[in-house]
């Protein structure tokens, strides 16, 4: 290849390694884009059988006969699917699976990102007040790494990157899978 050629084709790497997102390109294409958490948040029940786009940080995993049940905190998602916190949130809502969910991976904490199809919307209790959930059947969810204890690489990885420092132990390409439910 020529030395002319290097440098763009470098740059349209970077830029494509960028734009990836963690949520497959056919799960997305199912999402109702029209469709925000907080509308969802006021009318669920108007929703039902629509699929939207979420994230945010899980604060509560409960698993039962048949069922998986995670209390998770909303929060907006960035252009490759990562959930952006901070001190505002649209709320919680109650992400559902036929599948058992691992505490273990699933951990009080962790951010998650997920397309859903809206179930409609349960009562229930936050620290004794009264609370409605929306409630959303998990259709395809991506976990994050928590820290760097964790042996997978997470968004940060590509958030931190500085093209001079020679030592990184993870590929530029690659992109963590994480625990995927479809």
């Amino acid at each position: 290849m020529k030395k002319s050629m290097i440098l763009p084709v470098l740059i349209m790497v970077v830029i494509l390694a960028g734009c990836t997102h963690v949520i497959s390109e056919g799960a997305r294409k199912r999402v109702d884009s029209t469709i925000s958490f907080s509308d969802v948040k006021k009318r669920a029940d108007s929703f039902i059988g629509k699929q939207i786009l979420v994230g945010g940080k899980i604060a509560v995993v409960r698993n039962t006969k048949g069922t998986g049940q995670m209390e998770v905190v909303q929060f907006s998602i960035d252009t490759s699917g990562y959930p952006i916190e901070t001190s505002q949130s649209g709320g919680r809502f109650i992400a559902t699976s036929a599948d058992f969910l691992d505490p273990i991976i699933y951990k009080t904490g962790r951010l998650i990102t997920m397309t859903g199809e809206v179930k409609g919307q349960k009562s229930g209790t936050i620290d004794g007040a009264e609370y409605t959930f929306p409630v959303i059947g998990i259709k395809e969810i991506f976990t994050w790494k928590m820290n760097d204890d964790e042996k997978s690489p997470s968004s940060a990885f590509y958030n931190n990157y500085n093209p001079y420092e020679y030592n990184h132990d993870t590929p530029l390409l690659y992109r963590p899978t994480g625990p995927v439910i479809k």
